[in-house]
């Protein structure tokens, strides 16, 4: 049994006039129900010959006999090859639609207000320095992210480590469930604002970031997903190049791997993998969510020094992004 929603859908289909929320779903409906396809093609069937009346005069009536007289299955195999061809129609991506289309329509989509969650993980520009330094990779973390707003944690040397930033753009940290330093948003010192920066996904600002300075192009894709590659056309972006991949029907933003650039170099490279939608409370980018009732806060009136050395610190632990040397020869992803 065909639904009203589905039917009106495939005339809105055949009319030449939908919506993509309407191609997403017919593309699920004729792939989920197969008499969904027979019904797409009995209205195929019926459009053609719709159109053929409205663009002819009234025939003769030896004409009529000879229409009528044509083999019915004749027009079951003209209804068949209409199905085929308005199925492969809907499965197959449009040729036309270019990585700038899908990189537009996924903007449209992530301005939904929900919560998504990401695992975070970096990979320093210059690794081998790193490990000659005798210093380990950064930590993998977990981001939960709503427009400006998020917040990040890690372990790290048995610890909890948790940071982000609320509603009011003020930024926060915590070392220990004990304590926890308070930065309002006039007040936030680089070093923190790197931190921050480094590991999280304003995905909005990406996004129209990426139509309007960096040059897009499709590389790939798996059936269900699209993977674009974009690279910045002149030096200024704080993004390099830029790898995200998109699912089709959904146009979510599964995964993004991006440079941060630091004074025009490189610094670090950072995968973003999206392992959750939902709706959280607001209290979950506050700092009060994290930490113990009786919790220490250091904030504008804290002594003098003592937020800079928790700073120190948490800098130290999960590290802090240096721009790799230019080295000739070298590029962004491939």
């Amino acid at each position: 049994m065909i639904d009203e929603t589905t039917r009106q859908r495939v005339d809105r289909w055949l009319d030449g006039d939908p919506s993509v929320d309407d191609e997403v779903a017919l593309r699920k409906v004729l792939e989920d129900h197969p008499e969904a396809l027979s019904f797409l093609a009995h209205r195929a069937l019926l459009h053609v010959h719709l159109r053929e009346a409205a663009h002819r005069p009234p025939p003769l009536d030896a004409g009529f006999e000879r229409r009528r007289s044509r083999p019915r299955h004749r027009l079951w195999t003209i209804a068949a090859m209409l199905a085929c061809g308005i199925f492969l129609t809907l499965a197959l991506p449009r040729a036309s639609a270019g990585p700038g289309d899908l990189v537009r329509k996924a903007l449209g989509a992530c301005r939904t207000p929900v919560d998504r969650r990401y695992a975070v993980q970096v990979e320093p520009a210059r690794p081998h320095l790193r490990e000659a330094l005798g210093r380990p990779s950064p930590p993998r973390s977990t981001l939960w992210v709503r427009d400006a707003r998020f917040v990040q944690s890690t372990e790290v040397q048995g610890r909890r480590l948790s940071w982000g930033r609320d509603a009011g753009g003020a930024v926060w940290f915590s070392l220990s469930p004990h304590s926890v330093a308070v930065f309002d948003a006039d007040e936030i010192p680089d070093a923190l604002r790197d931190v921050c920066d480094l590991r999280t996904l304003d995905l909005a600002t990406l996004l129209e970031s990426l139509l309007a300075d960096f040059d897009l192009e499709r590389i790939g894709g798996d059936g269900t997903t699209d993977t674009i590659v974009a690279r910045p056309r002149d030096g200024t972006s704080r993004f390099g190049a830029v790898e995200i991949a998109i699912e089709r029907d959904s146009l979510r933003v599964l995964h993004v791997l991006l440079e941060r650039r630091l004074r025009g170099r490189v610094a670090a490279r950072v995968r973003f993998s999206l392992e959750e939608t939902a709706a959280r409370e607001e209290t979950i980018y506050e700092w009060r969510g994290h930490v113990e009732p009786d919790v220490e806060v250091l904030d504008r009136g804290a002594a003098r020094g003592a937020r800079r050395e928790l700073l120190a610190e948490l800098v130290r632990l999960v590290g802090r992004p240096t721009a790799a040397p230019a080295e000739p020869g070298t590029g962004g992803m491939p």
